[in-house]
């Protein structure tokens, strides 16, 4: 069939005759030019991600834009889970989607934690304090937080939020 296909196309072209005679080679370089595409495009939207947002853009006016970045975002929340002891913090996700911006939290949990009590105080503080102190609340329209693990161990989740406090209260003295 691709044969016959190619065949006829060629055959159709001035120079096509004579110039591709060998059917193997034609149907051959077709074959090889279609897979290319097929790969280059599969690999193109496997890069192209699930719409991670990079930069969150808030329009002041004609003064200025206030821009902030998903890193910034994601240290501004690092702070507020670092002040829940029960709780470990693996990964922050911002995407972009249709609906607006979606920030998903992947932890890691005490065992011993109430996750119904949790679930709705952390999402409340969250919402708060990105009003409060970045003023994007609005734009973050769904806040999933996502339990990775039932199994985290308190000296673990100690260390890591020492860490992130300690770096704050550095960061707080340097300023002053």
């Amino acid at each position: 069939m691709v044969m016959s296909w190619a065949k006829s196309a060629f055959s159709q072209l001035p120079f096509g005759g004579e110039l591709f005679a060998l059917e193997g080679f034609t149907t051959g370089l077709l074959t090889g030019l279609a897979l290319m595409l097929i790969v280059g495009l599969i690999v193109h939207l496997c890069m192209k991600g699930s719409g991670s947002c990079k930069i969150i853009r808030m329009a002041d006016g004609e003064n200025g834009d206030f821009n902030i970045t998903s890193s910034a975002v994601r240290s501004f929340l690092q702070r507020i889970v670092a002040d829940y002891p029960q709780l470990d913090l693996n990964s922050i996700v911002l995407k972009n989607t249709r609906n607006g911006l979606t920030l998903d939290l992947f932890l890691n949990v005490l065992p011993e934690t109430d996750l119904v009590t949790l679930r709705k105080t952390l999402r409340d503080r969250i919402y708060a304090e990105l009003e409060s102190k970045l003023g994007i609340a609005d734009q973050i329209k769904k806040v999933n937080i996502d339990i990775e693990g039932y199994d985290a161990k308190t000296e673990v989740i100690a260390k890591h939020n020492r860490g992130i406090l300690g770096d704050a209260a550095a960061s707080a003295e340097a300023e002053n």
